[in-house]
């Protein structure tokens, strides 16, 4: 299933995915829900982020580009929080100063969306306490963290984190890939196995240090690509079963859809997400 945030009469609902269709939703999507006879064409209505979550956590990958593929320099998990403010949807843009576009670290990742809350889970129970999968960008500013600042100043500035387009409740954490586009050229792809630890690892290790709540995000992470980011430079994040994020890097805040991006529908169109 795949559960969708949308914007229709200026009120935000949540809604089931069906072909072109988006299906209201009543109730608790963390709790208990159940689908409505509305229903509404996915190009009539705005695809929002689909989730607002407490905390973003992520960890922080010491991974490099090998004659055999990626190869981890360095093993154990060194995470990150971000706060609140850094979260954003599908087509929304990301503030950078202009001094710092040339000095951007850009991930794409797959991000576990909690479902229940937990403390202290092990491994192997962490699918009974996920509501599912999006697609996630993990934007950062290498110039601040070079400065000998903290990682949350280098991450946290508003709509660092962008994820969408869609929470997938049965997606196969076991086995995925991860394609980056920038400017619809594909930079990097790789595979959940290239990853030094599993997304239930990653969520039971954090689970370990903080509870995590419903509606949180733990980015599973992945190597950085050396190509730059630069202005204006369009990122797209695809996750096959999931669907594609597309976000824009702009000088200043803005809310409005940029004339490079693609539609709602666009994002939906396709084998990725129907």
């Amino acid at each position: 299933m795949k559960l969708i945030r949308f914007k229709v009469n200026k009120s935000v609902k949540y809604g089931v995915l069906a072909e072109d269709s988006v299906i209201e939703l009543r109730g608790n999507v963390y709790t208990m829900f159940r689908q409505t006879f509305i229903k509404h064409l996915l190009s009539e209505v705005e695809v929002v982020c689909p989730v607002r979550p407490n905390q973003i956590w992520g960890p922080k990958y010491n991974m490099v580009v090998g004659d055999e593929g990626f190869v981890v320099r360095e093993y154990g998990i060194d995470p990150w929080l971000k706060g609140s403010n850094a979260i954003c949807g599908p087509n929304e843009a990301v503030m950078i100063e202009n001094d710092l576009f040339s000095r951007l670290g850009v991930t794409t990742s797959l991000v576990a969306v909690i479902g229940k809350q937990c403390k202290k889970i092990n491994a192997k129970n962490v699918s009974k306490y996920i509501l599912g999968y999006t697609c996630g960008i993990d934007v950062a500013s290498k110039r601040v963290s070079k400065e000998g600042v903290t990682t949350w100043k280098a991450k946290s500035a508003d709509n660092f984190s962008p994820v969408g387009p869609c929470i997938e409740t049965d997606f196969n954490a076991d086995k995925f890939s991860v394609t980056m586009e920038i400017n619809g050229n594909v930079v990097q792809t790789f595979k959940g196995s290239d990853l030094p630890y599993s997304p239930q690892e990653m969520v039971s290790y954090i689970s370990h240090q903080a509870t995590l709540q419903p509606g949180d995000l733990v980015f599973v992470g992945g190597p950085e690509p050396h190509a730059p980011v630069l202005y204006e430079d369009v990122i797209s994040c695809t996750i096959d079963g999931i669907g594609v994020l597309t976000n824009s890097m702009v000088e200043e805040y803005s809310s409005k859809k940029n004339g490079c991006m693609e539609s709602s529908q666009q994002l939906f169109q396709g084998k990725l997400v129907i």
